[in-house]
């Protein structure tokens, strides 16, 4: 599998919808015919949080599901407003690790979760500031 470079993944983006929904997507900034700024977004994912248990603690676990599954849509390229965002940011290497490796694992369009080897290789550290940022409204991206 192809690694991207950085200049690559400057287009993929953490985004928060103003109906608290979290995306991870491709993002293509457009303009329409009143010279309104909106955004294109490619394959955009929806991040779901989990509460799991573990060891006697709870962590927040992340899966992904298509934003729009392809059986409503076979495009999935989707133009949002502008004002329908409250929020987009950098996501952190390993989100965008997650997405590339949904995209291209294989073709189905299938809901994923990270695995318990990839899960466990996580730590509470970076699993705690992908739920923080997400969960803050934070408009300042953070850059680890």
């Amino acid at each position: 599998m192809h690694q991207k470079t950085e200049e690559e993944q400057t287009d993929i983006k953490f985004i928060r919808l103003n109906t608290g929904e979290d995306i991870i997507s491709q993002v293509v900034e457009t303009t329409d015919r009143n010279n309104n700024q909106n955004f294109l977004l490619i394959r955009p994912l929806k991040i779901v949080y989990m509460a799991t248990p573990h060891g006697g603690t709870t962590r927040i676990a992340l899966t992904v599901v298509p934003w729009v599954y392809p059986s409503v849509s076979n495009i999935q390229e989707f133009e949002i407003y502008v004002n329908d965002i409250l929020t987009i940011a950098k996501p952190s290497q390993t989100l965008i690790n997650f997405y590339d490796k949904y995209w291209n694992e294989d073709d189905e369009y299938e809901t994923k979760a990270v695995s318990d080897d990839e899960f466990e290789k996580m730590s509470d550290g970076d699993l705690l500031n992908v739920v923080k940022r997400a969960l803050s409204g934070n408009t300042k991206p953070t850059i680890h």
